[in-house]
């Protein structure tokens, strides 16, 4: 089956991939050629791994916008 992974979505993007699904381990685990990627981090829809991917990216800019606000209150 195609999935998608999102998993490296803010570093190398969203990738499609040929996977299936480990049975024997758990039915939100897939396998493929590069590896084993457990649920949120593979999607059977394009449109619902760009939707996590929005999700990482928005939470990455709330954890810089703290980084940054915290920088600049900073006292030397």
């Amino acid at each position: 089956m195609k999935v998608w992974i999102t998993k490296y979505a803010l570093t190398q993007g969203i990738f499609e991939i040929e996977a299936e699904i480990v049975r024997d381990v758990s039915t939100k685990m897939v396998s493929t050629v590069k590896g084993y990627f457990h649920e949120p981090d593979w999607h059977t829809s394009y449109e619902k791994s760009k939707e996590q991917a929005d999700k990482m990216r928005n939470n990455a800019l709330k954890s810089l916008s703290k980084k940054m606000k915290k920088l600049e209150e900073m006292k030397f």
